[in-house]
C-alpha cells in the first residue's frame, strides 16, 4: 500500500477504548513501535474488545503495558480526536497471532 492511498481515504473511524494515562508510564517501545512514530494499519486486525482496526488507520504510538497475569497487551496510540488503548491477548485463542506478527498488521507511516 502507499501513502497516496492511505491519504485519499475520506475517513477511517478509530475503535478502541478512550485512554487516559500519562505516556511516560508506558513502555516507550514495544517490537517494532517506538513512542512518537506514526503507524498505518496495513492489515485489518479485531482488538480483545472485539473492535476491528481497518487498513489505512493511522496512529501515533505512546507507549505499551503488559499484564502478565492476565496475558494482557495495551497498546495506547494517539489519534487526531484522542487517545486510545488498544487491548490485546496472548493466547491462541485470543490475539496472540496478531501480537505475534504485529509488524504484518501495523507498519510505520512513512515507510509505506
Amino acid at each position: 500500500m502507499q501513502v497516496r492511498a492511505l491519504e485519499s481515504q475520506k475517513e477511517i473511524v478509530m475503535h478502541a477504548v478512550p485512554a487516559t494515562i500519562h505516556p511516560l508510564t508506558l513502555r516507550p517501545i514495544f517490537g517494532h513501535l517506538i513512542r512518537g512514530r506514526q503507524y498505518a494499519v496495513v492489515r485489518s486486525f479485531r482488538d480483545y474488545d472485539d473492535d476491528t482496526h481497518y487498513v489505512g488507520e493511522v496512529w501515533t504510538f505512546l507507549g505499551s503495558r503488559f499484564l502478565p497475569y492476565e496475558d494482557g497487551l495495551s497498546l495506547f496510540v494517539q489519534c487526531d480526536d484522542g487517545d486510545y488503548q488498544i487491548r490485546l491477548k496472548w493466547g491462541e485463542d485470543e490475539q496472540g497471532e496478531i501480537i505475534t506478527n504485529l509488524s504484518a498488521y501495523v507498519l510505520e507511516y512513512g515507510l509505506i
